[in-house]
């Protein structure tokens, strides 16, 4: 979901595509386009930049704290992050393109023949009840056979297929995709809340004294362990998650707008939603190492490459998700009919993974210019964005088609900012930047590096003992 690409000339859904003909569809001016390049443009530059100082100041807070990060992207989790973003792109595919094997399906049941047929032909077709009755009688020819073959009567075996076809429907693009924008909208709460939580508290503190209840702050956590006994005597810590008072009260702060777009689905809102996702995904995503960020931009570069120039899986999921992980902006502005609706609107769209994948990387690079005391590292990332986003664009506009925008970040944001450090003389320094000091380690972990260090120990005994002797 995270590195869907910039896709363009896609209408969002399926339900706005416009019945008319070619003819009367309106033009896209191209101030109007560049307008919305240009707000994908700030939109994508305002929340990587908020996500790349928020990210420093979660790393100073821990470390003035003297806590350890929970979770951190090391040089060993940069192989799954590729593998587990196809697999899911893969099943997205399958849910959405799935309506060719429910036409296969309709061959042995009676009921995904109606269902294929009324799916994929129009009512008002000349062939619809030709090609109805035609799949009816070889639907009937095909389930005589199975009943003969495996002994039962035909009856039976049409209502089990019925049942299978039934089951097998409610797994349509038509069902996914509304799980998906609750799924994200319900994520996208927490993230909004933590957005809001400082003006929530500013708010409440400037309040009248009758408010002085509200001030007081109440600290919640939620831990999740497991045990191999009963009664828990070591158990093992799978994960924690604690919020006060402040973060329920910017809760109830967004819940309108998320409210909102679950019943309209408006462009806006859907804009509000990605631009919180994007700022608390670079702030709470920590890269350990400067090897481990340049690893994953780089998977994900092949990744991003791959789904979109060698297959038509990208933008198939691109232009079907529902889902408020992308940027949109109006091509047409100026031509809306009903701004309350997105009916007849093309949109110019940009995937928030577009903004989270480079992000974090940069905001690595702030914390290795603020430990350096210098900022050129972040400053000219920052300007290897804004040149490889300009040069998506550039090229999206030019050629028409969608393009990986990662195509152009990654080699502009791993490049530009490591040639400024082999001139600076920080090469080594910042190959070598590890913040991997920071970051609470399992009890696994910290038995496989003893159980190495013991096995290192004992491999160098040996060798020196084969020297003596």
């Amino acid at each position: 979901l995270k590195s869907c690409g910039v896709v363009m000339d896609k209408v969002n859904q399926a339900d706005n595509i416009a019945s008319t003909p070619k003819s009367d569809e309106p033009s896209i001016i191209a101030d109007e386009a560049l307008f919305a390049y240009f707000a994908l443009y700030f939109m994508a530059l305002l929340s990587m930049l908020i996500g790349c100082f928020r990210s420093s100041a979660i790393v100073r807070h821990h470390v003035e704290k003297n806590r350890k990060m929970d979770k951190s992207i090391t040089i060993k989790d940069f192989r799954s992050f590729p593998v587990q973003s196809s697999i899911t792109l893969c099943v997205l595919y399958l849910f959405f393109k799935h309506d060719v094997i429910l036409m296969r399906l309709a061959m042995y049941t009676i009921k995904g023949a109606h269902y294929a047929i009324e799916t994929l032909m129009p009512y008002n077709d000349v062939m619809f009840v030709d090609k109805l009755i035609e799949l009816n009688n070889m639907t009937i020819n095909k389930l005589t056979t199975i009943s003969e073959r495996i002994g039962t009567d035909l009856m039976n075996t049409t209502m089990a297929n019925a049942t299978a076809a039934s089951g097998w429907a409610l797994f349509s693009k038509h069902t996914i995709r509304p799980i998906l924008r609750w799924i994200t909208c319900l994520l996208a709460i927490t993230c909004m809340s933590e957005l809001a939580k400082p003006f929530v508290q500013k708010l409440i503190n400037h309040a009248p004294k009758c408010f002085g209840k509200f001030r007081e702050n109440i600290f919640y956590e939620v831990v999740v362990v497991s045990s191999k006994t009963e009664d828990f005597e070591r158990p093992k810590k799978l994960g924690s998650y604690w919020f006060d008072r402040y973060d329920i009260y910017g809760s109830f702060l967004c819940l309108p707008i998320i409210a909102c777009h679950l019943w309209k689905n408006h462009w806006i809102t859907n804009n509000l939603i990605g631009l919180a996702l994007s700022v608390t995904a670079i702030g709470s995503l920590h890269v350990s190492s400067f090897k481990a960020g340049v690893a994953l931009s780089c998977g994900l570069f092949v990744y991003d490459v791959f789904w979109v120039f060698g297959t038509e899986v990208m933008v198939t999921v691109a232009s079907n998700i529902d889902a408020p992980v992308l940027l949109k902006f109006p091509r047409n502005l100026l031509q809306i009919s009903d701004p309350l609706s997105n009916a007849g609107i093309k949109f110019a769209i940009l995937g928030l993974g577009d903004i989270i994948v480079p992000g974090i990387f940069i905001a690595l690079l702030l914390r290795f210019g603020e430990s350096r005391q210098k900022r050129r590292y972040f400053y000219s990332a920052v300007f290897a964005y804004a040149a490889g986003l300009f040069i998506t664009t550039w090229v999206m506009h030019v050629f028409k088609a969608g393009q990986p925008a990662l195509l152009y970040l990654v080699p502009l944001c791993v490049g530009i900012p490591t040639l400024v450090a082999l001139i600076s003389g920080d090469l080594h320094h910042m190959i070598t930047y590890n913040e991997d000091h920071l970051v609470q380690h399992d009890d696994s972990d910290v038995e496989d590096e003893s159980e190495n260090s013991d096995a290192e120990a004992v491999g160098d005994n040996l060798e020196e003992s084969k020297k003596r002797k």
